[in-house]
């Protein structure tokens, strides 16, 4: 096995896989890693075809495998023309999100790739679920790529929980330092944190009781903790800055949307998972619904604890 790591990009064809093939190669390029692109066939899904179209062919896989794999090779050439030999290219087959997992799994894959829209309206949603799952699920963190601000972001926005998980940060200073991006460090306060086990020790030791000292408590700690990461990444010569806004809402979602707005973001980098309770529920519905909804590209990964 190849022991080099390498970056994982799915591909369905579309434009916006375009903008994932081409972003990948660059992130490749500039990481010194291996890029693999691959399309996954999913035959139970139909393709609007069948066996019995090719009564002369006994083998349907290979059919779909020639006709998959000369479109890939002419999207890959399309996009990579001097560099086509060097980029490992497969057709698969099986259920996208299980297949794509395993290949994560069982090769030395240290990014995945996706697009978050397909051809049609219904292939945008069945692409944004694709990319939701692999979030979800995925070992190694998953760019979703909307457009093609994120070859090169110059601006990162990095949501963080208190309590955060290391790998949000060694991933945003890899690409700071790679990129020479400008590093946004955010938390949003709102009414489940009492629930972060963090902060309750905290308020157990402030003994605050009221919601709105509770909030009050969190901003504070927030501050605390996103104002010291800042200094961390400043000493690496990493130019950064911080920011922690306080909302009644129970979804944080609205909050990082605004922050989005009211700062040019070209990169989006959020875990999907709190600590304990309702946090990692909440964690992880807020990086599904901000993949629906965020014009910015997003490096999602699942915490590791």
């Amino acid at each position: 096995m190849d022991k080099k790591l390498k970056i994982l990009v799915a591909t369905d064809f579309s434009k916006n896989s375009d903008d994932a093939i081409r972003t990948a190669w660059e992130w490749a390029q500039k990481l010194e890693t291996g890029l693999a692109v691959v399309n996954v066939a999913d035959i139970s899904s139909g393709f609007g075809m069948s066996p019995f179209d090719h009564p002369s062919l006994t083998n349907f896989e290979d059919v779909l495998r020639k006709e998959f794999g000369d479109t890939l090779d002419k999207q890959i050439k399309k996009i990579c023309p001097n560099d086509f030999e060097k980029i490992e290219r497969q057709i698969l087959f099986g259920p996208v999100v299980e297949t794509l997992l395993d290949k994560i799994e069982t090769e030395n894959i240290e990014l995945a790739v996706l697009g978050t829209k397909g051809h049609s309206k219904f292939e945008h949603l069945y692409m944004g679920s694709i990319t939701e799952k692999m979030a979800q699920l995925s070992p190694v963190p998953v760019l979703a790529v909307k457009d093609d601000k994120v070859h090169t972001p110059d601006t990162l926005l990095v949501a963080l929980d208190l309590n955060y998980d290391a790998r949000e940060l060694f991933w945003a200073k890899k690409i700071a330092k790679t990129f020479n991006s400008k590093i946004h460090l955010a938390h949003v306060v709102s009414p489940e944190i009492s629930d972060n086990d963090f902060i309750q020790q905290e308020i157990e030791r402030s003994k605050v009781q009221c919601i709105e000292d509770i909030l009050d408590l969190g901003e504070k700690l927030a501050k605390e903790e996103l104002e010291l990461a800042s200094k961390e990444l400043q000493k690496e010569q990493i130019d950064s800055s911080w920011s922690v806004a306080k909302t009644d809402s129970s979804s944080p979602a609205k909050s990082l949307l605004k922050l989005i707005e009211e700062n040019p973001t070209d990169l989006l980098v959020i875990g999907t998972h709190g600590r304990s309770g309702i946090t990692k529920w909440l964690m992880g519905s807020v990086a599904e619904s901000l993949i629906r909804k965020a014009p910015t590209s997003m490096l999602i990964m699942k915490n590791l604890f």
